[in-house]
């Protein structure tokens, strides 16, 4: 059932939870994400500088993810009240540094720019979604490499979990040999800021 009031939103934010910053070291000798409040807000800010696609956002019967484009019924480039109206309104909300806020869903979580309220990012880990038909969670690398090609980058974290990013728009986790969750994020955009922790995601 889809909600369209859309007079929740203040009390919604009102009662923003905040959490610790969960930052991740990587296995090799740079980190892959934000290390002070400074990179993370900087990290955030470089969000504003990617255009969104003016989309009037149809409706799909399917939980396809599309790299760069969709998860679902959730496109990039969605309102939040476009996202509310598909999907309902999030469990929680929490407001990350700078000029980002997650919503929280049962099976993603979306991130949404403070500037003009639209998704510039995706993270899927409900077992419903899939890539294609053969690519979904706990499938594996050799899988995923066969639907989509080698990926554009990869990078490990000490406890052994390996990211695998491509530039069309979608960073995929691997955790104990499965696949662990999906970013859809802006094709082009950095992996960096397809995967950015702050705040949980």
């Amino acid at each position: 059932m889809f909600h369209t009031d859309l007079g929740i939103k203040r009390n919604h934010l009102a009662a923003i939870v905040f959490f610790p910053f969960l930052l991740t070291a990587c296995a090799e000798t740079e980190s892959e994400g934000p290390q002070t409040v400074a990179e993370q807000e900087a990290m955030s800010q470089r969000l504003n500088s990617f255009s969104l696609p003016n989309i009037n956002p149809p409706r799909y019967d399917d939980k396809l993810i599309v790299p760069g484009q969709r998860a679902g019924n959730i496109f990039l480039g969605m309102t939040t009240a476009e996202l509310w109206h598909v999907a309902g309104y999030p469990k929680d909300v929490i407001q990350e540094v700078g000029v980002t806020a997650q919503f929280h869903y049962s099976d993603f979580r979306v991130r949404v720019r403070d500037s003009d309220q639209r998704v510039v990012g995706i993270r899927v880990y409900g077992r419903s979604h899939s890539i294609g038909r053969s690519v979904m969670l706990g499938s594996t690398r050799s899988r995923l490499v066969a639907a989509l090609g080698d990926p554009d980058d990869t990078w490990s974290w000490v406890d052994g979990d390996t990211n695998y990013f491509w530039r069309s728009g979608l960073a995929v986790a691997f955790v104990d040999k499965g696949i662990a969750w999906f970013d859809v994020c802006l094709p082009n955009i950095p992996h960096q800021l397809c995967t950015y922790e702050p705040g949980g995601y």
